[in-house]
């Protein structure tokens, strides 16, 4: 399953792109400026000018996507690791952030 799930992500044009030129599993740290809590988190994807967070789904819609996205707060999580990759300046504050999810079910849609 997930060597159909790589397949598909990267047979796909815009998540291929997307996935070029960069790092994988970057681990960054952070002080937030707000608290001074120490963070950290690990990006899945990073490459100049921007932060891709790969999901995966068993969703069998776009609909079933965005819901899983409001549901589980990926959209939360993605602002999360590019503030923080801004703070610990490991990308611009101009950079983009994108969220690739692809089906761990036929036909692993991306």
């Amino acid at each position: 399953m997930a060597e159909r799930c790589a397949e598909a992500v990267l047979d796909h044009r815009v998540a291929r792109g997307l996935l070029a030129g960069g790092r994988t599993e970057e681990l960054v740290r952070w002080e937030d400026a707000l608290t001074g809590i120490e963070c950290k988190g690990r990006l899945d994807y990073v490459c100049p000018g921007r932060l891709v967070d790969l999901k995966t789904t068993r969703a069998p819609s776009v609909r079933g996507i965005l819901r899983d996205v409001a549901s589980y707060g990926y959209h939360g999580q993605v602002a999360w690791y590019l503030d923080g990759a801004v703070a610990a300046r490991v990308l611009p504050s101009d950079a983009e952030a994108y969220l690739v999810a692809v089906q761990t079910v036929e036909p692993y849609d991306v």
